[in-house]
């Protein structure tokens, strides 16, 4: 065995076990599925409805980014941060991304349930569009 710097024990060779290989695969056809499951919901969760913030919806898999733009266009950095702050009181961990902290990062774990995540989802929307 070979150590990677940090005094941890690497495979020679770079390769992982069959095992190891098996899960990587099952964790990634997870997240490509609840991608594909998660896709619309959130489209159609962050339609535009007038007078309320532009939610752009992008993303693919379970790494997803919703770019708020204020209705009159300015930058929404401030409700960004500030839904972070509910959402993580809520037990939900979210970051503001992008150069203005405007775009809410989504990246829950690969092991995340599908209700957790709809659950997850309802919240963001919930303190993205209607603060209290």
């Amino acid at each position: 065995m070979a150590t990677n710097g940090s005094g941890d024990e690497a495979r020679s060779g770079g390769s992982a076990a069959p095992s190891e290989r098996a899960t990587v695969r099952r964790l990634a056809d997870r997240a490509h599925a609840l991608g594909r499951w998660l896709k619309p919901r959130l489209a159609d969760l962050f339609k535009h409805v007038p007078g309320s913030p532009g939610i752009d919806v992008r993303g693919i898999g379970l790494m997803w980014g919703l770019a708020v733009s204020s209705s009159d266009g300015s930058n929404a950095t401030q409700r960004v941060i500030d839904a972070v702050m509910r959402l993580l009181k809520r037990g939900i961990i979210v970051l503001p991304e992008g150069e203005f902290s405007d775009v809410l990062s989504l990246t829950p774990p690969l092991t995340i349930s599908r209700d957790r995540l709809e659950a997850a989802i309802h919240a963001i929307h919930e303190e993205l569009l209607h603060p209290a």
